[in-house]
């Protein structure tokens, strides 16, 4: 049976491998985790002298409380942009993220869940409407990825280790400034 230290620490490299990060990388760099943040990464880096600050975000005017160029890494896990109905929204988180991002800097989000909204802000056509659920959602996230190349026309969609690289729920995104 797992100790709780022994929890966290799995939950946290679980919340790392899914964003195509390790400790090492994050050795030091100035972190921003948004959305609800992770208590378990916050604490396990910690014990290995890494500072991840944790920023939560509610729906409305976005603007993050850090100077421009402020983190190294900004990580947004299983949230960003999918909790948020409303492109304007999204697009603002992201340019705030890229404002606070340091020249060289990711931001990295994940994993698959990259669609916005739902059927009745990502329209569908009436052949799409009648199609399985796991075909809507695919086409639901083809369209939230471009609206999100609009925003970084480099973004990288990367395919975790190990899996389907067609299974778009099992990516993660980066977007380098």
């Amino acid at each position: 049976m797992m100790t709780l230290q022994q929890k966290k620490e799995a939950d946290a490299h679980y919340i790392l491998t899914m964003l195509g990060l390790d400790w090492d990388t994050l050795q030091g760099k100035k972190i921003l985790d948004i959305g609800e943040g992770s208590p378990e990464l916050r604490e396990c880096a910690a014990t290995r002298g890494i500072t991840v600050i944790p920023l939560p975000i509610e729906s409305g005017d976005i603007e993050f409380p850090y100077a421009d160029q402020s983190f190294d890494y900004i990580l947004s896990f299983a949230l960003f942009p999918g909790a948020f109905p409303d492109a304007n929204i999204v697009e603002s988180l992201f340019n705030e993220a890229r404002r606070v991002l340091k020249n060289g800097g990711e931001f990295r989000f994940g994993p698959g869940n990259v669609y916005f909204g739902d059927e009745a802000t990502i329209p569908l056509s009436a052949n799409e409407t009648d199609m399985e659920k796991e075909s809507r959602m695919k086409i639901m996230y083809e369209r939230s990825l471009a609206f999100l190349k609009t925003l970084d026309s480099d973004i990288e969609v990367v395919a975790l280790q190990g899996e389907d690289p067609k299974l778009y729920f099992y990516h993660y995104f980066v977007s380098r400034k």
